[in-house]
């Protein structure tokens, strides 16, 4: 059967070298601009600095749709391979690898820059196997939906999670007097509990090029090595080798563009608990957080995350993302919740394609990141 894709008014240009990356900063930052609640893993600088560390194994495959020779929007995504128990399969996806909640096309009409960057693909053949598209949050969800069903490509919304969210617009006061009385007095009642032990402060920094503080960064590194990050062996804390030297490089790239920011809750000039976060158009991204574990009973998670709320309004903050898996202890801090959504569409007649639909349906497993198989790297 012939399928008849919808035509667009728009160009195609397929970026797959990370040297021609570069040639984008412009009309990168420029649509980054107009892209309604973008987030700092949807900068270039993200994309260079995660493409340094782990595109070896990948392929990169950016695409600015353009108007003439004006970009109106680009869409990163790159070929990873996924392990499974039928072996691997390639896989097309964000570039985001679970580091973030929210992903999606760059630029303000996500719906256009995703109709002509899918209909481009439908056109030619392919060297992937499932097409997922996964941390699709609010309009870019209804986008994406949209968008598959408009270029006849198949897609099961096969997996979601619940995201939670602090509004700050109304300034802290009115958020933190929205709280329960119950939560309000716990943080006052730990304060007061870690301050007759000694001196109590708290460190709020954004750092900047000229000052990127990598002692307050050290001293982040310092806590997360006492605290359950240590004992964690999924290679994603900040005490992991590896993606201590990657976060390493991520800061360096935040702080050029002014989107760092450091949190540290102390003793008597001691760094009991941190909190590393991103921020990005007024929107935080809580990436790291942790606490020295002889100071648990204390509370000092609760005492930082208010402070750094409070002092966050002050730099103009609006939203915090408190990131997915719900829990009682995010229900209490949070004003509302939302739903992230991951789009799969899996080819009808490729095999490995329909074998790990029928993998992910049976076990309901998260997927892995693997090396490719000898000789087809990226």
């Amino acid at each position: 059967m012939r399928i008849e894709l919808p035509m667009t008014d728009y160009d195609v240009r397929l970026v797959d070298s990370p040297d021609d990356l570069a040639d984008l900063r412009d009309d990168w930052d420029r649509l980054l601009a107009e892209t309604p609640r973008a987030t700092f893993f949807q900068t270039l600088d993200w994309l260079t600095v995660y493409w340094r560390h782990h595109g070896d194994s990948q392929q990169l495959r950016v695409f600015v749709v353009q108007d003439g020779t004006r970009p109106i929007g680009i869409l990163p995504l790159a070929v990873y391979w996924e392990k499974s128990r039928i072996g691997t399969a390639r896989v097309l996806g964000y570039p985001l690898d679970n580091w973030g909640t929210s992903f999606g096309p760059i630029g303000p009409q996500p719906r256009e820059t995703l109709v002509s960057a899918l209909s481009w693909l439908r056109r030619r053949p392919r060297d992937w196997d499932v097409l997922d598209l996964r941390w699709a949050e609010g309009p870019v969800a209804t986008a994406t939906e949209t968008s598959l069903q408009q270029v006849d490509l198949s897609a099961v919304r096969c997996a979601t999670c619940e995201l939670s969210w602090i509004d700050l617009s109304d300034g802290w006061g009115r958020y933190w007097a929205s709280r329960t009385s119950k939560l309000r007095n716990n943080v006052r009642r730990s304060e007061k509990r870690l301050a007759s032990d000694g001196r109590l402060d708290s460190i709020h920094c954004r750092p900047t090029a000229t000052d990127p503080r990598w002692d307050l960064y050290q001293q982040c590194e310092q806590v997360a090595a006492r605290s359950w990050q240590a004992a964690v062996a999924s290679g994603n804390t900040l005490t992991d080798a590896p993606v201590q030297r990657f976060l390493r490089d991520v800061h360096r790239a935040a702080v050029d563009r002014h989107a760092a920011s450091i949190n540290l809750l102390t003793l008597n000039d001691e760094p009991i608990a941190f909190s590393y976060d991103y921020v990005f158009q007024n929107g935080v991204y809580g990436l790291r957080t942790g606490f020295d574990p002889a100071f648990a009973q204390a509370g000092p998670g609760a005492v930082l995350l208010a402070r750094s709320l409070r002092d966050g309004c002050q730099h103009g903050d609006r939203t915090f993302d408190l990131g997915e898996t719900p829990s009682a202890y995010k229900t209490k801090w949070r004003t509302r919740a939302s739903t992230s959504s991951r789009f799969c569409h899996y080819p009808r007649l490729a095999w490995r394609a329909q074998a790990l639909r029928w993998k992910r349906q049976l076990f309901d497993l998260e997927p892995a990141i693997a090396d490719p198989p000898a000789g087809q790297s990226g």
